[in-house]
């Protein structure tokens, strides 16, 4: 429960079953990938963001928040003594991209915050280390604050 936040191993195999056959590899970098399909850096990109799109259908919309039992009963100690009412903590993150050939991208997707061009998301985490929220993906010219006005 702790690394996967699934209540046991026959709901997470479960998961896992029902992602077959995508789930059987181990994850590698894009250029060793590239490699060893002999396509180009770009494909594979295109590729793991058809998937990651496809997880996000799938995975994206069942709702993840923990009840506050369980969140309660989980809750490290330094968290219980300083944070005992938490339910979530919530970041923003920002994700690099590649720089688009469009000039109109560019700008719309350039973080002055980061210095490059990336995509924003919210992310709720729990107390005890499992991801309960992920928002949409923003273009890194929105504030932090509109995106979390955005996500709820």
């Amino acid at each position: 429960m702790f690394y996967t936040g699934f209540k046991d191993y026959e709901t997470l195999k479960a998961l896992y079953l029902s992602l077959q056959p995508i789930a059987q590899s181990q994850g590698l970098l894009y250029a060793d990938l590239a490699v060893r399909f002999n396509v180009s850096k770009a494909t594979v990109s295109r590729i793991c963001i058809t998937w990651a799109n496809y997880f996000y259908f799938m995975l994206g919309t069942p709702p993840v928040w923990p009840s506050r039992e369980d969140v309660d009963k989980l809750m490290p100690p330094c968290f219980k003594k300083t944070f005992p009412k938490r339910r979530v903590v919530l970041d923003c993150t920002e994700i690099h991209i590649q720089t688009a050939s469009s000039k109109v991208l560019n700008t719309v997707t350039y973080s002055h915050y980061k210095g490059t061009t990336t995509l924003k998301s919210l992310i709720g985490i729990t107390p005890f280390g499992t991801v309960s929220f992920v928002s949409s993906l923003y273009t890194g010219c929105i504030f932090y604050k509109e995106i979390t006005k955005e996500s709820f």
